[in-house]
């Protein structure tokens, strides 16, 4: 509870401010009335911004404390002596509790203070630290005292710990073992004197290569489903899958205009009662008579207009330069016809059999939207609502010379309206008509009355029931996906339509980019203009990442402004952040680590370089754009290929390790993390991707030692996913340090005493994240070490991973996610992201493909495996993977665009969105921010479940003779009711909608 004393002005509010009832409408940028208590939508004003004026002392305190205590301020008005000035006053007067209390809380004080200001301490920890914080924690020892005395078991876990779930490793390490020692009970060891055992006992098999034909997974039970779902007679046809999406007719016309006219008021009434502070959110324009958001002019970004000079540099007229070759060009073990070769077309089919089974699937059940849920069948929309997986996919369907497909695909593009985000909630989609007056807006009074007292949503339900548009978009996962996904298309096709609606939502994605700093808004609200304000805090990934799909457009298009306004970020990010003077020496230390840069960052406050070291998440797409975009512009910029050579200096020096606490492997590293000037050895899935990107950086710019590096950390990488029950990686893993004490456990053997090393869940292994996703950080690795090296054996590694994957992921419409990789039989999860098709079924199908199709030299690929073609003046033309419409169909998607008018999605979604707020269910008021379909109540408390209360004999009675039962009547009731369900699945069935995968609810109805 917050105390305030006579005079005191209530507290700042922290830095991210949440919506209120009495700022709610204020506080999004949608056209869209927001809900007031969405925590899920992050404003991004500065943190130092003020709070709002309308912002109650009341409202500071916890609901509980309002509701229990309703007079509390009417106590003690303002000005009056209040009794919480008293708190340390009146000693004697307090109870035995609260002097307790105090008592503890003073005592508490001085130890802290004693503790930072006057204990001694001993030197500050360099490098690595000598204790680290996992599965065993110990703390560093003060002044050089001996490490915890600890007890663990034969496999390394202490005593009273949670089991670890045993594994291959372990296993096979119990059997060597006894095979040699006579291992009795574990001792615990307090010297590192103890001679070590055997390291050859502990090293792990290798797995045996299954083979490509007939049977890849002829070791699983007759029962395992996956044959049947990736067999060769389930998809016949050459060039496309087994059938087009059920036909889904839109909503009628006169529906669609209300929709309209509902957005058209809903964008007015927020621009004439929105009270937002124009220099820090300015709203969007809107049309009046859709309500959609208006384009910013590409005059009134802001680029030029803070000082910064752009480059004399045209990237549109770039035609080549002198750019080292990247592919191995040397023959390759076994040949390029023979055996291997046909082994590598069986194993290529296989992979594209897994990708049509994933396609169908989401084909099936989530057409239109961004995610299938492979489980459940239900889909997800968390991009935008504008179909990522059919738009990340557009340059898959391509490469696999899917052209019936794509061309299905074209036509969804082609209906994208980029200015309507479609609702997140999965509850919410449904293609069942409302009443047509459910759509009227209201004759008289506001739209959107203030709301009444707090009102209670089921929380479970309050997500998946939201019924309004996100008011922001993911900037970063939108240019990635969506405009690099065109982009790409367009370079495998020279299909115009995808350049114009690439070049329509880069215009609408500028914008972000024209802040103070020229670093991007994430979370962006389309048709606004920041004109030159301060973001804030920024994810470096995010704000580093977006050079090469702009730049492309630049050259696609001519258009310079694209790759100006990605180039004044990076120079922001070159020139704006001060060098280190020193490494850091001690967790307090601000210092930068040499030329990289932490994973958050503020150009407010540039000497602030604290915080998190990571080539992981939220950083690592930033390094790997610097080399690739110097590709891409055939090294005509020199800076990005000197910030990508210092910054990888700089990680040799801080970051990247040599990992040799694995029995049996000696060439394996990591790049770790370091977090306030404490290293940690641990091995992300999504740093993965390093070991491709220094292999293309040491061919690029003739750094070799940097190839040896990369191989290292993709055999690492192989390693996780080779080390584990089901040979899939885990999304972390955590080494032991080599002279960590704790890496040890001491056993008795039939010669005495001796040391073992111990893991958990494998050996050298403190800790990990078990979970799998499907990533594709490790294939792309795999994928470009052999294209890199032309050595086979990256061939057979992504080949156990393959088939790996297909024998515990797989379901009977996608592939789902795992939440733990050390079992035999993990679980399975309703999950599979757009990345899945589009980046990591792509780089499995590219390694068993001719080295010639989509080569190194001649394509870049994005951070979402979209590749760019280089610009090069010796060719003469594109490369052309579509072969045009198909003849037979009948509805064409035009070759120019300049708007969609929305898919089957986005318009359903409008129709359903303007009934629902319009009038929600309960008694809430029209528009009350609550989402729709949601129970609410006007009461303190949601009331108690009433007990069932069986009805009299006379209302049963009634109730009988209501429905044509009281005997004589002669009515076939139950035909009557079976009737009308098949009259309503057959309406069902014609829209593809209401059921299961459509968000309706409820199982698919069958044909009748």
């Amino acid at each position: 509870m917050t105390v305030l004393d006579d005079g005191e002005t209530p507290p700042r509010r922290p830095q991210h401010q949440h919506p209120t009832p009495s700022n709610a409408s204020t506080m999004s940028l949608s056209p869209f009335p927001p809900r007031p208590f969405d925590y899920s939508q992050q404003q991004h004003y500065h943190h130092s911004a003020p709070p709002t004026s309308n912002q109650s002392t009341e409202s500071l305190l916890p609901y509980a404390f309002r509701h229990s205590q309703p007079t509390a301020f009417e106590q003690y008005p303002e000005g009056s002596s209040g009794q919480s000035t008293l708190l340390l006053l009146n000693w004697r007067q307090r109870g035995f509790k609260v002097k307790v209390l105090v008592l503890l809380a003073g005592a508490s004080i001085v130890f802290l203070l004693h503790d930072h200001f006057f204990r001694r301490r001993g030197p500050p920890h360099h490098g690595p630290p000598p204790w680290a914080h996992g599965a065993f924690p110990f703390p560093p020892p003060p002044d050089g005292a001996p490490a915890p005395d600890m007890r663990f078991d034969e496999f390394g876990r202490p005593y009273n710990h949670a089991e670890v779930h045993p594994t291959t490793t372990l296993a096979d390490t119990t059997t060597q073992l006894n095979a040699a020692t006579a291992t009795t009970t574990t001792a615990h060891a307090d010297s590192t004197e103890l001679p070590l055992l055997d390291a050859k006992l502990f090293v792990q098999p290798r797995r045996a290569i299954r083979p490509a034909w007939p049977d890849p997974w002829h070791d699983l039970p007759k029962s395992w489903n996956g044959r049947q779902w990736l067999s060769e007679d389930r998809f016949p046809g050459d060039g496309e899958g087994m059938s087009d999406p059920p036909e889904r007719d839109p909503p009628p016309a006169r529906y669609l205009a209300k929709a309209y006219e509902y957005a058209a008021a809903a964008a007015k009434h927020l621009t004439q009662n929105s009270i937002l502070r124009p220099k820090q959110a300015p709203l969007p324009e809107f049309d009046e008579r859709t309500g959609r958001p208006k384009q910013v002019p590409h005059e009134e970004v802001y680029i030029h207009q803070g000082g910064w000079k752009g480059p004399k540099l045209k990237v549109s007229e770039i035609k080549g330069g002198k750019v080292p070759k990247v592919q191995w060009e040397g023959k390759l073990a076994g040949g390029e016809k023979g055996e291997r070769a046909i082994e590598e077309g069986r194993r290529r089919e296989w992979v594209k059999r897994a990708f049509l089974h994933a396609w169908e699937g989401y084909k099936k059940h989530a057409w239109g939207h961004d995610e299938l849920m492979p489980l459940s069948n239900l889909f997800s929309n968390n991009y935008n609502g504008w179909g990522a997986t059919i738009v990340d996919n557009l340059d898959t369907l391509l490469i696999m010379n899917l052209s019936h497909e794509y061309n299905l695909a074209r036509e969804h593009v082609s209906q994208i309206d980029f200015s309507y985000l479609a609702p997140s909630g999965s509850l919410t989609f449904s293609t069942d008509l409302p009443a047509l007056e459910k759509l009227d807006l209201p004759e008289s009074g506001p739209l959107e009355p203030q709301l009444g007292a707090q009102r209670f949503v089921n929380p479970r339900l309050a997500s998946a029931m939201n019924q309004h548009s996100p008011s922001t978009i993911p900037h970063f996962e939108t240019t990635i996906r969506y405009l690099g996904g065109m982009l790409s298309a367009y370079d495998l096709s020279g299909d115009p339509l995808m350049l114009e609606r690439a070049t329509e939502l880069g215009d609408w994605l500028l914008p972000s980019l024209g802040t103070m700093y020229g670093l991007a808004i994430n979370r962006y609200t389309l048709g606004s203009n920041p004109g030159g304000l301060n973001t804030g805090r920024a994810v470096l990934s995010e704000v580093g990442s977006l050079t090469m799909e702009f730049t492309r457009l630049s050259m696609l298009t001519g258009n310079e402004i694209y790759y100006q306004a990605v180039q004044r970020s990076m120079d922001t990010l070159d020139q704006l952040f001060p060098a280190a003077d020193a490494p850091p020496t001690s967790g307090r230390n601000r210092g930068r680590l040499g030329t990289l840069l932490p994973a958050w960052l503020d150009p407010s406050h540039p000497d602030i370089m604290s915080g998190e070291y990571t080539y992981g998440g939220l950083a690592d797409s930033y390094y790997e754009y610097l080399i690739k975009q110097a590709q891409l512009t055939c090294n005509a910029i020199p800076q990005y290929s000197r910030m990508y050579a210092e910054a990888t200096d700089s990680a040799y020096e801080h970051l990247i390790r040599h990992i040799t606490v694995v029995p049996g492997r000696d060439d394996l590293s990591t790049i770790g993390l370091a977090q306030w000037g404490m290293y940690s050895s641990t091995l992300e899935h999504l740093t993965c991707f390093a070991g491709g990107m220094l292999g293309l950086g040491a061919r690029l710019l003739e750094r070799e030692e940097d190839l040896q590096t990369g191989i290292n950390v993709t055999e690492a990488c192989a390693w996780a996913y080779e080390s584990t029950e089901t040979g899939l990686g885990p999304e972390t893993l955590v080494f032991y340090e080599p002279d960590e004490a704790a890496r040890y456990v001491a056993i008795e053997t039939k010669d005495g005493l001796a040391r073992k090393p111990r893991g958990a869940p494998v050996l050298g292994v403190k800790n990990s994240n078990a979970k799998f996703i499907g990533r594709p950080e490790t294939i792309e690795s795999v994928f470009y070490q052999w294209r890199l090296t032309g050595d086979r054996k990256w061939q057979d590694r992504g080949w156990q991973m393959f088939t790996s994957w297909m024998e515990h992921a797989i379901t009977e419409s996608g592939f789902a996610s795992l939440n733990n990789v050390h079992l035999k039989q993990p679980k399975l999860e309703d999950s599979m992201e757009s990345f899945v098709l589009a980046e990591t079924l792509k780089y499995y199908y590219l390694l068993f493909s001719p080295r010639d199709l989509i080569s190194l030299d001649d394509f870049v690929f994005n951070t979402e495996a979209h590749p760019f073609l280089i610009p090069k003046s010796s060719r003469t033309a594109s490369p052309n993977l579509w072969t045009g419409p198909d003849e037979f169909t009948t509805s064409h998607a035009s070759f120019a665009s300049t708007i969609g008018d929305g898919t089957w999605v986005q318009k359903w979604a409008r129709v359903q969105q303007a009934a629902g707020l319009l009038h929600p269910t309960g008694k809430a008021p029209v528009h009350g921010n609550v989402p729709a379909g949601a129970p609410v109540y006007d009461d303190e408390k949601p009331p108690a479940a009433r007990k069932p209360i069986r009805p009299s004999d006379e209302e049963l009675e009634q109730a009988r003779k209501a429905a044509g039962l009281d005997g004589g009547a002669g009515k076939d009731v139950g035909a009557e009711i079976e009737a009308e369900k098949k009259e309503q699945a057959r309406k069902k069935l014609a829209q593809m909608g209401g059921g299961r995968g459509m968000g309706g609810g409820g199982p698919r109805p069958a044909p009748n």
